[in-house]
C-alpha cells in the first residue's frame, strides 16, 4: 500500500501474473480517485522499510509547530501513522471523501503528533474520535475504577477515527470515551452510530491541537514553573535492545555463557538461533554481529549493571553490534562511573496517573520507569565535559591552561547561579537534583498537574524561601537513598519478613492479609495493602518483580533484595506525606527565576 514505485515486469508465467496484478493495484493507489478509505492498519513502530513516496508524504506530519526540531521522532515512524497519511493523501487527491480507521490511539494526545493533528484539522471538515482505550500497559480503568479491556488481544490502547472532507463551512470535531469490558464495548459498537452517540465537542487549539479533552485549570501557574529540559543540559532515552532475552540477564555468568555460545564458530547458526531465541531482522544481521563481537578484545569490559524495571537490577552486554538503539549519553555517564540520574517520562498515556519517576546509578532500559524512559544525569563525563585544555591567561610567552574536568554538573550554570543568589549561599547541584526528585514525588503536585504531566517533561516550582528549599531537598535525598537501596532504614523494620522454609521457587503471586505468597509454603509477611499496590511508571512494583521471575528459585540475595524493596516502598509512602506537608508552601511562594526558556 505504501509503495507507489513502478513494478518490474517478468516473463515467468506465475510471476508475470502477480506483477501484472501488482501494477494494476499500483495504478489504483497512485492515480484512481478514491472516496472511502477504511481498515485496521498494522501497528509496528520503526520496523518496516519506507518507500520514497511515504517518506515524502510524511513530511507534512513532521513539519511545523517545532516538530522538526524534536530530537525523538521515532514514534512517528509507526506503520499505523504512515497508513493514516496514505489515506489522508488519497482523500486529498480526490478532493472529498471519508476515512474510517481503527488504530493505535497514541496520536490523540502524543506531544510529538501535534503537526499531524494540525494537518488533519486543516484538511477535514468533520472529525469523529471514538477512543476505545484498553491500554493494559498502564492498566487503564473505567471512570468508576472498574476493569477496562481492549477490543483486541493487544496491550496498546486503540481508537476509531472518522474523517470527512466535504467542503462544509463549519468544522466539527467530536469525541467520545468508551471504557469497560470487551463485550460491553462490542455491544456499544453494534448499537451506536455517528447520530446516536453522545459526542463531546472539541475545540483543538495551538500549540498542541489535542484530539482528546484536556483540563486547562491551573495552566497559568504551571507555566511559571521551569521545565526539566531547561534545568538540565543533557537528557537521553533509555537503551532499546530489541533482544532483551539475549543481551539482558538477572545473572552475569549466565549472560556471559550466552555470548560465548553466540560467538562459537563451531556451533551452527541454526542451533544458536533456536537455543538463544534470536534471528535476523531487517536491521540486524546475526553473522555480522557475531563477527564483530568475536573480534572484540575488550568484551569483558562491555558487561554493565542495568536498571531493567523499578528496583529490578540486571546485567547487560552493552555492545553496539547487539543492541538496536544504544545511548552515547548513558554509556559515557553511567558505565562504571559514580553518577545518579533522574528517570522520567516525557508523556504519560491517556487514562494513566503520573508516577513515572525513578532514580538510577546505572544504565537504564527504555522501559525502566515508563513506556519511554528518559534520564537526566546529575553529572556529565568524558566527551560531555570540555575536550581540550583552553588557555585562560597569558603571561609574556607563557600560556596558562585550565585543565579539562573529568566531570561537570549537568544542571545548567544559570540555574545554579540564580538559586545561589536567591538563597544567599552557594547551592550545590546535588541539592537541586534532590529538590526536584522530592517535588516529583509530591502526591499533591502529581494530582494537581496530572493533565500537564501527561504531555511533556514536568515543570518544577522552586520555593522562594531558602529554608523551604533546604527542607524539600533533604526529603528528596531521603527518597533517593531509599530508591537506590542505600538507606540505613532498610534494615530496621523487623515486621517485614520471609519466615517459612521451602524451596524458594516462585509458583504464584497471591496477596492477602498482609502476605505475599510465592508458593504453597512460603510468603513475605508485613506488607501493607498500599505497599503491595504501589506503582512506579505504570508497574505494580512488588507484583512485577515476582512476575518476571516466575518459576525461578530465589537466592538468599534475591530474598534480601525483595525485603529491602518492600521496606523502601513503605518508607517512600511515609516520605511522600512529609513532602506534601511542605509542598503547597513552596508552590505559594514561587521563585520567579526568569529562566523558563533558558
Amino acid at each position: 500500500t505504501l509503495d507507489l514505485s513502478d513494478i518490474e515486469k517478468s516473463t515467468l508465467p506465475f510471476v508475470a501474473g502477480l506483477s501484472e496484478e501488482a501494477e494494476k493495484a499500483r495504478v489504483i493507489k497512485k492515480d484512481t480517485p478514491i472516496l472511502v478509505v477504511m481498515g485496521n492498519p498494522p501497528y509496528s513502530s520503526g520496523h518496516s522499510k519506507q518507500s520514497d513516496f511515504i517518506k515524502d508524504a510524511m513530511k507534512d506530519y513532521l513539519t511545523g509547530l517545532g516538530v522538526e526540531k524534536e530530537k525523538k521522532k521515532g514514534v512517528m515512524q509507526d506503520d499505523y501513522i504512515r497508513f493514516i497519511r496514505f489515506a489522508h493523501w488519497k482523500i486529498e487527491q480526490a478532493g472529498c471523501g471519508i476515512i474510517g480507521l481503527i488504530t493505535n490511539n497514541s496520536y490523540l494526545d502524543g506531544i510529538i503528533h501535534r503537526a499531524m493533528r494540525k494537518k488533519i484539522l486543516d484538511d477535514f471538515d468533520e472529525i469523529y474520535i471514538l477512543n476505545l482505550h484498553g491500554n493494559s500497559r498502564i492498566k487503564e480503568k473505567t471512570l468508576a475504577g472498574g476493569k477496562d479491556e481492549n477490543v483486541f488481544d493487544i496491550q496498546q490502547g486503540v481508537g476509531i477515527i472518522l474523517m470527512v472532507k466535504s467542503g462544509a463551512r463549519e468544522k466539527k470535531i467530536k469525541y467520545f470515551d468508551l471504557y469497560g469490558l470487551r463485550k460491553e464495548k462490542g455491544d456499544f459498537l453494534e448499537s451506536h452510530d455517528v447520530k446516536n452517540t453522545k459526542w463531546q465537542e472539541l475545540d483543538p487549539k495551538e500549540p498542541n491541537f489535542w484530539f482528546a479533552p484536556k483540563d486547562s485549570k491551573g495552566i497559568k501557574k504551571y507555566n511559571k514553573f521551569i521545565s526539566l529540559k531547561n534545568i538540565f543540559g543533557e537528557n537521553g532515552s533509555g537503551v532499546i535492545t530489541r533482544r532483551d532475552n539475549f543481551v539482558v540477564s538477572t545473572n552475569l555468568e549466565e549472560l556471559k555463557n550466552r555470548i560465548q555460545i553466540f560467538i562459537n564458530k563451531n556451533l551452527p547458526k541454526e542451533f544458536i538461533e533456536k537455543g538463544l531465541a534470536i534471528q535476523d531482522t531487517y536491521e540486524w544481521s546475526f553473522e555480522e554481529a557475531r563477527n564483530k563481537v568475536a573480534k572484540d578484545n575488550d568484551l569483558d569490559k562491555k558487561y554493565f549493571e542495568y536498571l531493567y524495571r523499578p528496583f529490578d537490577k540486571r546485567w547487560i552486554i552493552y555492545h553496539e553490534s547487539l543492541i538496536s538503539r544504544p545511548s552515547a549519553l548513558l554509556r559515557k555517564s553511567f558505565s562504571n562511573r559514580e553518577n545518579i540520574g533522574l528517570i522520567c517520562s516525557r508523556r504519560t498515556p491517556t487514562g494513566a496517573d503520573f508516577n513515572h519517576v525513578f532514580i538510577s546509578s546505572m544504565l537504564i532500559d527504555i522501559h525502566s520507569a515508563a513506556d519511554q524512559s528518559y534520564v537526566f544525569p546529575l553529572y556529565l563525563y568524558n566527551s560531555y565535559a570540555p575536550k581540550k585544555e583552553k588557555p585562560v591567561l597569558s603571561y609574556g610567552n607563557i600560556m596558562l591552561f585550565d585543565k579539562p574536568k573529568e566531570k561537570e554538573p549537568n544542571i545548567k550554570t544559570e540555574i545554579i547561579k540564580k538559586l545561589s543568589e536567591s538563597y544567599k549561599r552557594k547551592i550545590a547541584p546535588e541539592e537541586i537534583f534532590y529538590y526536584i526528585y522530592a517535588i516529583l514525588y509530591s502526591n499533591i503536585y502529581r494530582k494537581k498537574y496530572n493533565e500537564f504531566l501527561k504531555i511533556d517533561f514536568p515543570k518544577i516550582p522552586f520555593a522562594k524561601d531558602g529554608k523551604l528549599f533546604n527542607k524539600i531537598s533533604k526529603l528528596g535525598k531521603k527518597l533517593a537513598d531509599l530508591h537506590l537501596l542505600k538507606s540505613e532504614k532498610l534494615d530496621n523494620d523487623k515486621n517485614i519478613k520471609f519466615p517459612a522454609v521451602g524451596n524458594n521457587k516462585i509458583k504464584k503471586r497471591e496477596y492477602k492479609d498482609n502476605k505475599i505468597r510465592i508458593n504453597d509454603k512460603q510468603y513475605f509477611i508485613g506488607v501493607a495493602p498500599e505497599v503491595w499496590n504501589y506503582h512506579i511508571g505504570g508497574y505494580q512494583v512488588l507484583d512485577k518483580w515476582l512476575k518476571d521471575r516466575k518459576d525461578r528459585t530465589l537466592s538468599s540475595e534475591d530474598v534480601n533484595h525483595y525485603l529491602k524493596v518492600v521496606t523502601a516502598l513503605k518508607f517512600t509512602i511515609e516520605t511522600q506525606k512529609e513532602i506534601d506537608k511542605v509542598y503547597l508552601k513552596a508552590e505559594d511562594t514561587i521563585l520567579e527565576t526568569g529562566l523558563n526558556n533558558a
